[in-house]
């Protein structure tokens, strides 16, 4: 069922799915990639000597961040409903606003020694913002949401 905050968790599941193809166009873009987006040193090595392993990393990242855009547009009502689907959106709200809350001490640390590039503190901004749009699309749906209710009975209420 859609309906209140259902565009919210779309727009989630876009920019969830966006991060996701970013994670995927990185691993094609070697060693130089990895660096430009902040990967750890020890991983941007490893894609330097050719090792296959920060390109299966990074590809399990892109999966993970497939799993939240899917689990938006199943709280969005655009997918079928999968398992705890309440519990999962705040936590990944939750996890995108932690990643984002990282521009405060970069902020700071750009602020005092010049040393951070712009682009980190973009980046942190963007998680914010996404996790933004999942609490929001979370919150208006939260009733929708709830597994104990179904379609028939949201509309009688």
């Amino acid at each position: 069922m859609q309906g209140r905050g259902s565009s919210w968790l779309v727009a989630a599941a876009a920019a969830s799915f966006a991060v996701a193809a970013l994670h995927v166009a990185i691993t094609f873009s070697g060693p130089a990639g990895y660096e430009y987006f902040g990967a750890p040193a020890n991983l941007v090595a490893a894609a330097r000597r050719g090792s296959a392993v920060p390109a299966l990393i990074t590809m399990i990242i892109a999966l993970v961040f497939a799993g939240f855009a899917l689990y938006a547009l199943s709280g969005a009502g655009r997918a079928p409903k999968l398992p705890a689907l309440r519990v999962l959106l705040v936590g990944i709200s939750g996890i995108y606003i932690l990643r984002g809350l990282v521009v405060v001490p970069e902020f700071l640390l750009y602020s005092f020694e010049r040393t951070l590039p712009v682009r980190m503190m973009v980046f942190s901004v963007t998680a914010l913002v996404i996790g933004l749009i999942h609490a929001v699309g979370t919150a208006r749906r939260w009733a929708a949401l709830d597994p104990s209710l179904d379609s028939e009975q949201l509309a009688t209420d």
